[in-house]
């Protein structure tokens, strides 16, 4: 094997999340490359629905919410976002580089939907926040939360 197939070798072990791997280059000798791994992977999952409500002459709209998951192999606390928008736009797509930070750094980031004016009034979008709430403390297994540590945050 080249030296630049070599190469080309050991970036895709350490892409593919190997925390090691040995190189011979030549007739050099070997190096053990080790890699610690601080960051956690984190996981999308996407277009959770979290409720069902009457809105806009339905009686049974989807609400979701998109939830980063990192790996981890116990209960994290969370942390559920609420997108600003002034009650008029929930775009729950918003802010990813942020949540992706909370998550890597150890919460699992729940980032919501909700019901927005004028077709509803006040207090339905804090009814879809307290609802998600307790989606996620019912699921709490499924997506690895500790349900008795869940923070509300938002923009």
């Amino acid at each position: 094997m080249s030296t630049n197939n070599k190469s080309m070798a050991l970036c895709l072990l350490c892409t593919l999340g190997c925390l090691s791997a040995t190189v011979a280059i030549a007739d050099a000798p070997l190096h053990t490359l080790s890699i610690k791994k601080s960051i956690p992977s984190v996981k999308l999952i996407s277009n959770v629905v979290f409720s069902q409500v009457q809105m806009r002459g339905y009686s049974n709209v989807a609400l979701k919410m998109d939830i980063l998951q990192p790996e981890s192999p116990k209960a994290l606390p969370a942390v559920l976002f609420v997108t600003g928008g002034g009650f008029i736009n929930a775009n729950k797509d918003n802010y990813v580089q942020q949540l992706l930070a909370m998550a890597e750094a150890g919460y699992v980031v729940a980032s919501m939907e909700y019901r927005v004016a004028p077709t509803v009034l006040f207090p339905a979008p804090l009814e879809d926040v307290k609802s998600a709430v307790r989606y996620l403390r019912a699921q709490s297994g499924k997506f690895g939360i500790d349900g008795a540590h869940i923070a509300v945050f938002g923009a």
